[in-house]
């Protein structure tokens, strides 16, 4: 029963971030919005695998020093 409390919300997270993918490649293909639409993903790619990272005691990259921490 605790394993699926604990994975419904990573199921949630990643359903939510899928269809932000999909809204973000339809409108790169329609306006060709390409710069501000692939910085606005890997900003909140980077800003998901981070918080995972701290949550499960993983190695944090730090923009700043541009090192691993």
């Amino acid at each position: 029963m605790k394993r699926e409390l604990v994975l419904f919300p990573a199921a949630v997270r990643f359903g939510l971030l899928g269809m932000t993918l999909g809204a973000l490649l339809g409108e790169m293909l329609r306006k060709k919005a390409r710069t501000v639409a692939l910085g606005f993903f890997l900003g909140l790619l980077l800003a998901v695998m981070q918080t995972d990272a701290r949550r499960h005691g993983g190695r944090v990259l730090d923009g700043a020093a541009g090192r691993l921490s």
